[in-house]
């Protein structure tokens, strides 16, 4: 490893799925790309609002006015299941989950829960005891509410908590939750990493030291 290191602190660390934990871009990009052309709209805007958002949320951004939003979620999630062997984990995400203790980590997806497992799966990586999906969040990133919901369910304290997102939606949710928010990918923020190859955790106590090599 080369680069700058830095190193911090947390009791847990919580993760979002698509572009964090699972390289699912290909799939997510074919299934709103069928979607917009379903509906006559372009592909370019549906993509500008999909980043960290719930498909619930999308559908009624680009199209406020549908009636039914129940058979659009349902036509989605049959898209999805046909292109789900896109699906690639993240560089480094297999072997950092497989270090972390189960009640330190959990994943917050704008995914269903169904989903987010069956991605997970078809990336090989492991399941978490806790996951907080789509259906388990009154409002989706920004908000911060599925964060503080993860970490109530580890017991513990959002603010002694590590967020690794790739999404703008996902981090300022991140960051309004109180918890130290880091980049995956290209987003900007503070601390920003490629992937999760350069994360080194080690066990101090009740504490993870967390290394993020860049």
């Amino acid at each position: 490893m080369s680069g700058s290191i830095t190193t911090l602190s947390a009791a847990g660390l919580l993760f979002d799925m698509d572009g964090t934990l699972v390289d699912s871009a290909v799939a997510i990009d074919a299934v709103w790309a069928s979607f917009a052309r379903r509906h006559g709209i372009s592909p370019g805007l549906v993509r500008t609002v999909l980043p960290g958002r719930t498909a619930r949320d999308i559908i009624t951004t680009v199209l406020p006015d549908l009636g039914d939003v129940g058979a659009e979620l349902a036509w989605i999630t049959a898209r999805e299941e046909a292109v789900a062997e896109e699906i690639r984990e993240i560089s480094g995400a297999r072997m950092l989950l497989g270090v972390l203790p189960a009640h330190r980590w959990a994943v917050v997806t704008s995914a269903s829960r169904a989903m987010a497992r069956r991605r997970l799966a078809l990336a090989g990586l492991p399941l978490p005891q806790v996951l907080v999906g789509a259906e388990d969040v009154r409002v989706g990133k920004p908000d911060p509410e599925g964060f503080r919901k993860a970490a109530g369910l580890l017991g513990l304290d959002i603010e002694n908590c590590l967020v690794f997102e790739d999404s703008v939606p996902g981090l300022e949710a991140a960051a309004r939750s109180g918890a130290i928010p880091v980049a995956v990918g290209e987003a900007a923020a503070v601390v920003r990493i490629p992937d999760l190859s350069g994360v080194v955790v080690r066990r101090d106590g009740d504490r993870l030291t967390v290394e993020l090599h860049r």
